[in-house]
């Protein structure tokens, strides 16, 4: 990494990660974090997955998901 990038901490199922970012990136990442936080909670609360890895990975899956959905749309206008 190059000195052009900040370390940051952020939260996520309640557990700090500490995380190089460009410097003028921090509030882009810190926005990324909190939703992908919300996503996370959404899934754990879910009740039928409790292991944390398991909650990332379908949070990660549902975000891509939304993400395709969203290209798609935007290819079709």
């Amino acid at each position: 990494m190059t000195d052009e990038n900040n370390l940051i901490s952020v939260k996520l199922l309640d557990r700090e990660y500490s995380i190089r970012c460009p410097e003028n990136q921090e509030q882009s990442l810190q926005e990324a974090a909190r939703y992908l936080d919300e996503q996370m909670q959404v899934v754990r609360q879910s009740g039928t997955i409790t292991s944390a890895d398991r909650v990332a990975i379908v949070a990660a899956l549902n975000l891509t998901h939304e993400l395709f959905q969203l290209r798609k749309q935007k290819s079709q206008y």
